[in-house]
């Protein structure tokens, strides 16, 4: 089974505690999505901006891009970005 959050409105901030691991998706294209605590988070993230702490491990899972409701989204590509000094 998998868990799916639906995020509505503007200048909302979701919170996801990864410490004891989080698997689901995430759409929320108005939202600001941030991670905290050092475990994993595997499935998909659809936010205004995604910011993940620095011990937060991220395993985007392809067969969402499958599901029905996800179906009309794909990852067309993404940037990572180097850790910034002293994290």
């Amino acid at each position: 089974d998998s868990l799916v959050v639906f995020g509505a409105g503007n200048k909302q901030t979701i919170t996801v505690n990864s410490a004891n691991g989080f698997q689901g998706a995430i759409y929320a294209p108005q939202a600001n999505i941030e991670t905290i605590g050092a475990g994993f988070i595997e499935g998909a993230l659809v936010g205004k901006t995604v910011t993940l702490s620095a011990n937060t491990k991220y395993y985007y899972q392809d067969t969402l891009g499958r599901l029905g409701m996800l179906a009309h989204y794909e990852v067309a590509g993404w940037t990572e970005l180097p850790r910034a000094f002293g994290q």
